[in-house]
């Protein structure tokens, strides 16, 4: 792996590859889908792409500490 680096690989190149492929990978699965199941199917996907994101979203910020909690503790002396 360092041997990237020696090589002049960057992590910042390789997240923007990845994230370029896996969008163009979602974008073939949905025409496949479209495709080979209709267009109801790809619409019920994306609609329960968009629940999950939402109960992701719901559930970090329910588990997640409040911003109070982030402030310094004070040590007694």
């Amino acid at each position: 792996m360092w041997n990237l680096f020696k090589k002049g690989g960057s992590a910042a190149a390789t997240i923007g590859a990845f994230m370029f492929a896996s969008t163009n990978l979602v974008i073939e699965i949905g025409a496949v889908i479209w495709i080979l199941l209709g267009w109801q199917f790809l619409l019920a996907d994306i609609t329960g792409g968009f629940v999950l994101i939402g109960l992701m979203v719901l559930g970090s910020s329910t588990s997640s500490p409040t911003k109070s909690s982030n402030r310094p503790v004070r040590t007694p002396r």
